[in-house]
């Protein structure tokens, strides 16, 4: 029997994937991507990152890329129901001793794209976009991936391992009958991104906020440059579609900010676009799940 076509296929192109299929290049590791999407998902999910994420993107080479879409986390402080000061947590000023900030803000898409475009130049890695993982079977010594493109052509590939970084409800996960530990934690929040004019800007705290009251819990984040972000907790009984119309966001958001002063991000779930100025639409993030999420990762 032949060797398989890739040592390692990787189902997902998102930041995941593409970090992985990145530190495989770099190894020389014959690596398959695939993505079911073409394009960067233009409406980050994730907000945060720190100083070991920034040192993997420096040993792959895209650090200096990545930096100009990220900022050191801001001092944060938490509110009491009355408005009484709970707590505040200062943060690490430079020069920092672990080389970057311990604490990172970034919008994704950019971040994303560098991540891809570099994946892109390894001559080991493979990158197969607008591709679905259909089945995934086993035997001794490889994965067969049956794969569906977006022009409705099929075909079958081996590997020695396939890495599921396709997200939450991974398909991996799925066909591999991986388990998934949920711990029955559902909160719906909605999460809205805002650019914001320098006169808001001036309007605005300068550290990033938790607002502990019961009445309607509510987070405020400080990201790269005027990229700000509000996570508003939608209370039982409210629906939350009519939540996401931009008349009920900017009402949510009338102590802090009016449309005058900024423009809602593209958005999703849970949101936001590096594309903001002329988009105003706005989707909750379905959930805060305190559960286990971990992607799939096996060699099946």
């Amino acid at each position: 029997m032949t060797d398989p076509a890739f040592d390692v296929a990787v189902v997902g192109f998102g930041p995941a994937g593409a970090t992985l299929a990145n530190l495989l290049g770099k190894a020389g590791v014959r690596t398959l991507v695939i993505d079911k999407s073409r394009d960067v998902y233009d409406m980050p999910r994730a907000f945060a990152i720190d100083h070991e994420i920034m040192r993997v993107f420096q040993n792959i080479g895209i650090a200096e890329a990545v930096a100009p879409h990220t900022s050191p986390f801001t001092a944060s402080e938490y509110y009491g129901a009355n408005g009484q000061l709970i707590k505040r947590l200062g943060s690490i000023a430079p020069p920092y001793p672990l080389g970057w900030a311990p604490n990172m803000v970034f919008t994704q898409p950019p971040v994303e794209a560098a991540l891809r475009a570099h994946a892109a130049r390894w001559p080991s890695v493979t990158i197969e976009l607008g591709t679905e993982l259909a089945a995934l079977t086993q035997s001794s010594d490889r994965a067969t991936l049956d794969l569906v493109r977006d022009d409705g052509n099929e075909r079958s590939v081996d590997a020695r391992y396939v890495v599921g970084c396709d997200g939450a409800w991974s398909t991996v996960r799925t066909l591999s009958d991986l388990s998934y530990l949920d711990l029955q934690f559902d909160e719906p929040w909605l999460v809205v991104d805002l650019k914001v004019s320098e006169h808001g800007l001036a309007k605005l705290p300068d550290v990033s906020i938790q607002y502990c009251d019961p009445q309607r819990p509510a987070t405020y984040l400080i990201g790269p440059g005027n990229h700000r972000r509000w996570e508003i907790m939608v209370l039982p009984g409210e629906d939350r579609r009519e939540m996401e119309k931009e008349e009920h966001v900017w009402r949510l958001l009338s102590p802090w900010i009016s449309r005058a002063d900024a423009s809602l991000c593209a958005a999703s779930d849970p949101a936001v676009s590096s594309r903001c100025a002329a988009v105003s639409h706005i989707c909750p993030r379905a959930s805060r799940r305190s559960s286990a999420r971990a992607r799939a990762s096996s060699k099946v």
